[in-house]
């Protein structure tokens, strides 16, 4: 999917995240590599400012953060293995808002990515976190 340009992407991105939202325990999407996936897709959008002003593009690295966010909320496993797929990096570029001229999607992505990176980070300070 981050190869290639189809703008039936979103469509699929769509279908993902809901599959994510009612079913964030289920192994199969994980096994199968979704963050990686969803990794590149955010720094797809990060790193090409003019493919994500294109029709719908500019959902995607929010779908792909909803998506690593669902997966990685409740299951300590799924936040580990989206760690060793190097989603942390992307994820905070997205938070730093590194995406020009999208300030008000990128409020409503703070309170999305904001409790994900929380869940990622607290496993690998080993500490207790006050937020």
């Amino acid at each position: 999917m981050p190869l290639t340009d189809d703008q039936e992407h979103i469509l699929a991105l769509s279908g993902l995240w809901k599959i994510a939202i009612t079913n964030p325990n289920d192994p199969e999407f994980p096994s199968l590599g979704i963050f990686r996936c969803m990794v590149k897709l955010i720094q797809k959008g990060v790193n090409h400012k003019d493919w994500l002003l294109r029709c719908q593009n500019m959902y995607t690295p929010y779908y792909a953060a909803h998506i690593i966010g669902s997966y990685t909320m409740n299951k300590p496993k799924f936040a580990d293995k989206s760690v060793k797929s190097n989603v942390v990096q992307p994820l905070i570029e997205l938070l730093r808002a590194r995406l020009v001229g999208l300030s008000k999607e990128l409020h409503f992505a703070h309170w999305v990515i904001w409790p994900a990176m929380k869940q990622l980070l607290k496993p690998l300070l080993n500490t207790k976190l006050k937020w």
